[in-house]
């Protein structure tokens, strides 16, 4: 799928849409108790908030956000934070 939005917002959406759900399933299972395991996933989102900031018009203020700033922006929450279902 070619995406040719440069809106935060919509990456943002397609990213809670298409991406998290994949690093999420089956978290009632699996439920990383490792933290080398949760970090890996935490990764991924760190790499997503990032790209949503270069892309977008946030660019010059990338270096400026650390994580936890992006997530704010972008209202997300980090994955260790996120409930997880129950079975």
């Amino acid at each position: 799928m070619a995406i040719k939005s440069n809106n935060p917002t919509v990456l943002t959406r397609l990213y809670t849409v298409y991406v998290r759900p994949l690093l999420e399933f089956a978290s009632p299972v699996f439920n990383p108790t490792l933290k080398r395991q949760s970090k890996e996933l935490e990764k991924m989102q760190k790499l997503a908030t990032r790209r949503i900031f270069f892309r977008s018009l946030l660019r010059n203020y990338l270096s400026s956000f650390h994580y936890s700033d992006r997530l704010k922006v972008l209202n997300l929450e980090s994955l260790s934070l996120r409930p997880k279902e129950t079975i």
